[in-house]
C-alpha cells in the first residue's frame, strides 16, 4: 500500500526538471539551448553553405562557386579542389577569364581578379579596381567580352572595365559608359515611351566573337550593341642602359677629393656659414694695420697685453672655425659617397627592373554603339543569344524571357550601309508559353544550344503555372517533341550552366597508357615545329587579349542549387542524374549534431553494403567537370596480364581512402547518416539509419515487459 503511494511521487523531480520555465532556467546558468537541438560547429567540408552563382572554364575544365558570405571554391576533377585565398563581406557574381587561369569576382562597387599560382596551386587576388558607383546603386549583371569586362547596375549604366594579363583599368563614365539617356537621345519622341526606360539592366552576354553583346532591361526592352575596338596605347621608351650608366658616372665626377678639402679650404665657405663674423681673409689685413701704429706710438705695458690677449682670442677662434669646417667637409664628403653608392644600386635595380616585361595601363575602348532596339510590353528577366548551330552565320537570333512565363525569339536584321541611328526592330511572331495559357511564373533564366542527338535545346528556370507550382523549384529542359522533362529540386535553382559533352568522358588505364604514347609523340612533333615558328613569334609578339566563351553543344546540364549541386547527362536518351563527388545535400532535414570517425577496413565494409554503396565501382567517373592535374596512380584492373601502374583517373582511389575518414551526421528528424570523406571534399553517402524506429520498438518492448510483471 505504501509503495503505491510513494510510486507517483518517484517521478516527480523528473517531471519538474520537464517543466519549461525550469528548462529555462538551466539554458541561463548553463547557456545551452534544449528548446530546439542547434549544431554550433561550423564546417563546409563538402557542403553547400548558401551559394550565389557558379562559373565553368571551358578550356581548363574547371569549376568555381560563390558564396553569399564571400568565400569562393575552386574544384577540379572529383578528388581535386584548390585552395583560395580570399575573403569578402558579399559576392554578387563571378566569371572565369578563359583559358587564363584568372578569376572575376564582383564584391560590392568592386571587381577583383583572382589568379591561379602554378607553383602553390593557390588562387590569390593579383588586381582589384573600384567602380564610380553612386551610394545606392549596386551591381545587377556582368559579363566577359574581348578584351573588357562588362557591368551592368540598377541605374541602367552599361560600363566597360578593361582588363588584360589579369590587370584591369576603369573608364570614365562620360567617354566609356553607355548609359539610358545615350540610347533615348538617338530615338525619336514618338517611340521613347514604349522603351520603359531607364530601368535596371538584368543580363548582359557577348557573343562567341566578341562582336556584339545583347543587354535585358528590366522594363522589357533588349539593346544589341557593338562594342569598340581597343584603343592602341601608345608605350614611353624606357630609358637605356648607357643613358643610365651616365648618372652614376657624373656623379662620381662631382665628388671632391678629400686632400683638397682638409689642406686648402675654400675661402667662400665661412662667409656663407657665418656672415656676421670677420673672415680669416680680413683678419691678417686689421693685423698688418695695427702693427705699424703700435711701433709709431707707444702705449702703455696694460693696453698692449690686453690688445695682446684679443689678438690671442680671435687666432683661438679662427683654428676652432677652421678645424670644425674641416670635419663638417669630411663628413659631407662621406655623405656624398654613400648617396653615390645607394644612387648606384638604386639604378642598377631599376635597370634590371625595366629589362622584365611590366604591365603599362590598359585602354578602355569608347562606348558600344547601339544597333537595335527590341521593345517589349511585358517585364524582361533575362535576355541571350539564340544558339541553333555552331557553324558561323550572318543572321543573329536573340531569344529573350519576360515576367508572364513567356519566351520570344528575335531575328536581328543586318543594317544597310552605315546606318548611325539603331534600328527598332518590330516581332510578328506570338511569344511562347511552356506551360501556358494559364498565367505563370516568371522564366528567371533561359538558354539555348544545340543538341548532340540533332535539333535545339531549351533549359529554363521557373515559368510553371502560379496557382498550382508557384512553390516549387524547377529547372525545365526542352528538346524535341517527345523531349521536354521538369527535374523538380527540393531548395531554390540558384544557377546553371551547359557543358560540353566530350567534358565527362572517362578515360581506363589501357587507354591511358595509349593515349600517353600518341600525345607523346604529338609532343615532339610539335616540339619541332614549335621551334621553327618561336623565332618568328618572339619578334612579332602581340599582349593576349581576353576573349569571351564559345558556346558549344549541350553536353551536360550542371544545376546549383540552395543545398546541392546537380549533374544530369544530355547526352543519354532518358537524362539521368550523374552522383555529384562534392556539393552534395546531406540532407533535407536541418543538422544537429556531428562527429568525426576513423572505422576499421572491414567496419567501413559492412557499412557499404548495407547502405547499397559498392567501393569497388566508383559512381563518379562519369562526372563531367575533369579540370586539374592530380598526382595519383592506380593499378590496372587486369593485374594478371603484366601491366603496371599508370595514371588513371582519380575517382579510382577515391573509394579506396587510407584513413578510412567517416563524418556522422546527426539530423533533427532523428535520423542518422554515415558520410565517407575524401580528398578534394569528397563526400559520399554510406547509409542512413533510423534512429526514430528502433527507439518506438524499444518502447514498445518496454511497456509489454512492465505489463507482464504487473500481471
Amino acid at each position: 500500500m505504501a509503495q503505491k503511494f510513494f510510486e507517483p511521487l518517484k517521478k516527480l523531480p523528473q517531471k519538474i526538471q520537464n517543466l519549461p520555465w525550469v528548462q529555462k532556467l538551466q539554458d541561463l546558468t548553463t547557456g545551452k539551448h534544449t528548446e530546439q537541438p542547434h549544431c554550433y560547429n561550423a564546417s563546409t567540408y563538402g557542403i553547400i553553405d548558401d551559394p550565389v552563382c557558379l562559373a565553368y572554364d571551358q578550356d581548363l575544365c574547371l569549376l568555381a562557386v560563390a558564396y553569399a558570405h564571400g568565400r569562393v571554391a575552386v574544384y577540379g576533377a572529383p578528388g581535386l579542389s584548390f585552395p583560395v585565398d580570399f575573403a569578402a563581406s558579399e559576392i554578387g557574381f563571378i566569371q572565369f577569364l578563359r583559358n587564363e587561369g584568372r578569376l572575376v569576382v564582383s564584391t560590392g562597387s568592386k571587381l577583383v581578379v583572382l589568379e591561379l599560382e602554378a607553383e602553390t596551386g593557390h588562387w590569390k587576388q593579383k588586381c582589384s579596381v573600384e567602380l564610380p558607383f553612386s551610394k545606392e546603386e549596386v551591381l545587377t549583371a556582368l559579363a566577359v567580352g574581348k578584351g573588357a569586362v562588362y557591368v551592368g547596375s540598377t541605374s541602367g549604366t552599361l560600363r566597360q572595365v578593361a582588363v588584360r594579363n589579369g590587370f584591369m583599368t576603369v573608364g570614365e563614365d562620360e567617354l566609356t559608359s553607355l548609359s539610358t539617356n545615350v540610347i533615348l537621345n538617338k530615338i525619336p519622341d514618338a517611340q521613347r515611351q514604349q522603351l520603359n526606360l531607364p530601368s535596371t539592366i538584368v543580363s548582359i552576354e557577348v557573343d562567341s566573337a566578341g562582336d556584339h553583346l545583347v543587354i535585358g532591361y528590366a522594363g522589357g526592352t533588349a539593346v544589341i550593341a557593338e562594342p569598340q575596338p581597343i584603343p592602341v596605347s601608345v608605350e614611353t621608351p624606357a630609358p637605356t642602359e648607357e643613358a643610365e650608366a651616365v648618372l652614376p658616372a657624373d656623379t662620381t665626377k662631382a665628388e671632391p677629393a678629400p686632400e683638397a678639402v682638409s689642406s686648402e679650404p675654400p675661402a667662400v665657405a665661412p662667409t656663407e656659414a657665418q656672415p656676421e663674423h670677420p673672415t680669416e681673409t680680413e683678419q691678417p689685413s686689421e693685423k698688418s694695420k695695427e702693427e705699424p701704429s703700435a711701433s709709431k706710438e707707444p702705449e702703455p705695458a696694460a693696453e698692449k697685453t690686453a690688445s695682446e690677449k684679443e689678438r690671442e682670442e680671435k687666432t683661438g677662434t679662427a683654428e676652432k672655425r677652421k678645424d670644425h669646417l674641416q670635419a663638417m667637409r669630411a663628413e659631407a664628403s662621406k655623405k656624398f659617397r654613400t648617396l653615390s653608392k645607394t644612387l648606384r644600386n638604386t639604378l642598377m635595380e631599376r635597370s634590371e627592373e625595366q629589362k622584365q616585361p611590366t604591365e603599362s595601363p590598359v585602354p578602355v575602348p569608347p562606348s558600344p554603339r547601339v544597333t537595335h532596339v527590341l521593345p517589349y510590353t511585358q517585364a524582361l528577366c533575362c535576355a541571350s543569344w539564340h544558339v541553333t548551330s555552331l557553324e558561323p552565320s550572318q543572321l543573329l537570333q536573340v531569344i529573350v524571357a519576360y515576367d508572364d512565363g513567356a519566351h520570344l525569339a528575335w531575328n536581328i536584321p543586318v543594317p544597310e550601309g552605315t546606318q548611325e541611328d539603331p534600328i527598332i526592330c518590330t516581332n510578328q511572331e506570338n511569344a511562347t508559353i511552356p506551360y501556358g495559357p494559364l498565367p505563370c511564373a516568371p522564366i528567371r533564366k533561359i538558354m539555348t544550344r544545340s543538341s548532340v542527338n540533332g535539333g535545339v535545346i531549351t533549359v529554363i528556370v521557373g515559368g510553371l503555372p502560379r496557382a498550382e507550382h508557384s512553390d516549387k523549384h524547377t529547372v525545365s529542359v526542352i528538346g524535341g517533341v517527345d523531349e521536354h522533362v521538369c527535374f523538380q529540386f527540393s531548395s531554390p535553382v540558384r544557377d546553371f550552366v551547359i557543358l560540353p559533352p566530350n567534358s565527362g568522358k572517362s578515360v581506363s588505364p589501357a587507354a591511358a597508357a595509349t593515349t600517353e604514347t600518341e600525345s607523346a609523340e604529338r609532343q615532339q612533333s610539335s616540339a619541332e615545329e614549335g621551334t621553327a615558328t618561336e623565332e618568328a613569334a618572339a619578334e612579332t609578339t602581340e599582349p593576349h587579349v581576353t576573349q569571351p566563351a564559345t558556346p558549344t553543344e549541350s553536353g551536360y546540364l550542371l544545376v546549383l542549387t540552395e543545398r546541392e549541386l546537380v549533374a544530369i547527362d544530355l547526352t543519354q536518351p532518358s537524362w539521368p542524374v550523374i552522383p555529384s563527388p562534392y556539393l552534395g545535400c546531406v540532407s533535407c532535414s536541418p543538422v544537429t549534431a556531428s562527429a568525426h570517425i576513423a572505422l576499421p577496413e572491414g567496419l567501413k565494409k559492412r557499412l557499404e553494403s548495407c547502405g547499397g554503396a559498392s567501393a569497388e565501382d566508383c559512381p563518379f567517373k562519369n562526372w563531367p567537370i575533369r579540370g586539374g592535374a592530380l598526382e595519383c596512380t592506380a593499378e590496372a584492373a587486369n593485374e594478371e596480364d603484366g601491366e603496371t601502374a599508370v595514371p588513371a583517373h582519380c575517382s579510382a582511389s577515391l573509394a579506396h581512402n587510407a584513413s578510412n575518414d567517416m563524418l556522422a551526421l546527426g539530423h533533427a528528424n532523428g535520423d542518422v547518416s554515415l558520410w565517407a570523406l575524401g580528398r578534394g571534399d569528397f563526400l559520399r553517402c554510406l547509409c542512413h539509419v533510423h534512429v526514430f524506429s528502433v527507439l518506438e520498438a524499444g518502447d514498445a518492448c518496454h511497456t509489454e515487459h512492465k505489463a507482464l510483471r504487473d500481471l
